[in-house]
């Protein structure tokens, strides 16, 4: 099994150090990196499974550079949107945790056939 590697965009430090610490206790998940530029993610695309934006506005960009699940922060981050499925909820560590697990989930990581790279 390995982890999901997710990449932070333009998520606020007190919320990445959330999900650094809190998160990372709970759910196998690996940050590989925290940009401030979501065009960066292009170069990245191999390296991840899912990118947090922590803005709304950097979805279509974000949509052109990477092809993983992509999960949106509101603006006032009482949200977290799924694009990809449609679904949003309040944003709590719940939440995030049940919703990268589905990710996980969905690519199978937990497989012994998915090993770490």
């Amino acid at each position: 099994m390995r982890e999901l590697r997710a990449a932070l965009v333009a998520v606020p430090p007190l919320l990445t150090d959330l999900i650094r610490y809190t998160l990372m206790s709970r759910v196998p998940i690996t940050v590989v990196c925290e940009l401030a530029d979501v065009r960066d993610l292009e170069w990245l695309v191999s390296e991840i499974d899912v990118v947090l934006l922590g803005s709304p506005g950097l979805l279509e960009t974000a949509k052109a550079a990477a092809t993983v699940e992509i999960l949106v922060l509101s603006d006032d981050f009482r949200e977290l949107r799924w694009p990809a499925t449609g679904r949003s909820m309040p944003l709590s560590v719940e939440n995030l945790i049940g919703t990268l697990e589905r990710i996980a989930d969905d690519l199978d990581l937990r497989s012994q056939s998915n090993p770490d790279p």
